[in-house]
């Protein structure tokens, strides 16, 4: 969408040595005062702006109506003579309203939009943070400014709202065209900056919505305003990447974080060597978050592809799909970080896709069809040591396809334990490396306790989900969510926005479910796809030409 006003355009010369008609009549902000996203935008101005004044909060610690009694104030020390400048130049930087009676009109009427909606409060907040912002900037000297040091000013807040569809409400569409939007397009000159070296590392939340949709499916460890609270990043039942493309669990906040003393949560520790019995949704492949909205906020830039759900395609391959799935992991993991060790999935990726799909799966469904694979991570001790990430040995088991295909229901069958016989085997090099459960989170972020029916099954025992909710500590790292069951001690859920959300059940340890787990596809029947020296030991020899 095109946007037609500019809010905040020129912040840097109300720092500069610039007269007060000058900084007024400037327009193109330097490279400094740039950046190339609105997240990293409003980092760059905020560390202007709390320089240059002392006195700040973060937008979300604010209310609606405390920003408002500010800009009242504001109103009555601006000069008159920058928004005659503004206003002759048709200058977006021009005050909307010949009054501050009219604002005040105009701000009760977003206020009656508001009531009973926290989100839409959330939306209404966060322009009102801009919109302060750019009056303490632009409307006021130096002078004024000077003598005001002691007044509390907001910062600009790091997320921007998406403009609300039609399911969404015709308050949070009016909301966004006459009160947000109008403050919140600095982008269009302070934008254009040189982006981040690897933004990857640290992209930015996913636009805000008014059903919440986009904290539910992502909130970053490192998202600060507003910071994830203890309901968000549980993902849920997920068949697309964008945020409305999935169905997220019900969920209340017990305590937030600072309320629940360190020695009283459950622990981050996973047990070293395990097997556990899993249900949920994947995509393949999987991707992390990014800011891209044309990759649909993730790293893999690659189409959806109908043709190829349930098709073990390299990472190479330029195709995605989702899928519901059930399935067990099994992990021995040597000790510490680096130490090497195995891990398998054995998955059972269930179609149709897409919302009904998922809402067989959370009836604890297969699917009309499933296709079953295995993905084998193997990384030696001495692998560990020089830094190798190890390989990715890939199965696809036609056999149990097949017979599913033919009528014959896989649900009766243990599709716990596919010989590592059956079928065609794939080595590619691990594009990610063994996963240290047991001490992964050691340095998580906690993010409090809360109440939730687990989906999928029951998570004690597996089986089809009891409908009893559970109480759970939640932990984050960076993109990563996981549940700790308070009364097992154990892990619940696990949660990111593009590599996997599942529920876990029937803990045990991989030689009690299958002892023969560890052995891998015989070499004859195992290809190697990227001619990667880490794929010779596991692939048939290959032929030397004389």
């Amino acid at each position: 969408m095109l946007r037609s006003v500019v809010v905040l355009a020129c912040f840097h010369v109300a720092f500069s040595n610039l007269s007060d008609l000058q900084r007024a009549r400037t327009k193109v902000p330097r490279p400094e005062y740039r950046a190339d996203h609105h997240y990293r935008m409003g980092k760059v101005l905020n560390g202007h702006l709390t320089r240059a004044h002392k006195n700040t909060k973060p937008c979300h610690e604010w209310a609606t109506v405390e920003l408002q009694s500010l800009q009242a104030t504001l109103h009555g020390l601006k000069e008159s003579e920058h928004n005659h400048i503004y206003a002759g130049a048709l200058d977006s930087r021009a005050l909307r309203f010949g009054s501050l009676h009219a604002y005040q009109q105009h701000w009760a009427e977003m206020t009656d939009l508001t009531k009973g909606k926290p989100l839409l409060i959330e939306m209404q907040r966060d322009g009102h943070c801009l919109e302060v912002v750019m009056w303490w900037v632009h409307h006021l000297t130096e002078a004024k400014r000077s003598e005001f040091q002691h007044l509390m000013l907001p910062t600009m807040p790091l997320v921007q709202w998406r403009e609300p569809i039609e399911e969404e409400g015709v308050e949070a569409i009016q909301l966004y065209k006459a009160h947000y939007n109008p403050s919140s397009t600095c982008l269009a000159c302070h934008g254009g900056g040189i982006p981040w070296q690897n933004p990857d590392n640290e992209p930015a939340p996913l636009p805000r919505q008014a059903n919440g949709k986009d904290r539910q499916r992502r909130c970053d460890e490192y998202f600060t305003d507003p910071p994830c609270g203890p309901c968000d990043g549980m993902a849920g039942a997920y068949y697309g990447d964008l945020p409305d493309e999935g169905i997220y669990p019900d969920c209340e906040v017990v305590s937030e974080p600072e309320n629940v003393p360190a020695a009283d949560r459950a622990p981050t520790q996973w047990p070293r060597t395990f097997a556990v019995e899993m249900r949920g949704a994947d995509r393949w492949p999987r991707a992390s978050a990014a800011e891209n909205a044309t990759c649909n906020f993730t790293t893999d830039c690659s189409p959806y592809s109908k043709e190829a759900e349930g098709q073990p395609l390299p990472p190479t391959v330029p195709l995605h799909w989702y899928a519901q799935i059930h399935g067990v992991l099994y992990v021995d993991h040597n000790a510490g970080q680096f130490g090497g060790g195995r891990l398998r999935h054995e998955t059972v990726y269930q179609f149709p896709s897409g919302r009904e799909g998922a809402e067989m799966n959370l009836r604890f469904l297969n699917g009309h069809k499933n296709v079953h694979l295995t993905e084998m991570h193997v990384q030696t001790p001495d692998m560990a040591k020089k830094a190798n990430p190890g390989v990715m040995l890939n199965l696809e088991h036609d056999n149990m396809t097949q017979a599913n295909e033919s009528g014959i229901d896989d649900s009766k069958l243990d599709w716990r334990r596919i010989p590592s016989t059956d079928g065609t085997c794939v080595c590619v090099p691990n594009p990610s490396g063994l996963p240290y459960f047991e001490g992964a989170y050691d340095n998580a972020t906690y993010k409090g306790r809360v109440k939730f029916i687990p989906p999928w099954q029951q998570t004690g025992s597996y089986g089809p989900p009891s409908g009893k909710p559970i109480v759970a500590d939640h932990y984050v790292k960076w993109t990563f969510h996981m549940f700790v069951d308070i009364a097992t001690k154990k892990p619940v859920m696990f949660s990111s926005p593009y590599g996997g959300c599942a529920t876990y059940g029937n803990w045990s340890t991989p030689q009690e479910l299958w002892p023969e787990w560890v052995e891998n596809p015989s070499r004859d029947r195992c290809y190697d796809v990227t001619s990667n020296s880490n794929c010779d030991p596991y692939v048939a020899p290959k032929e030397l030409v004389v």
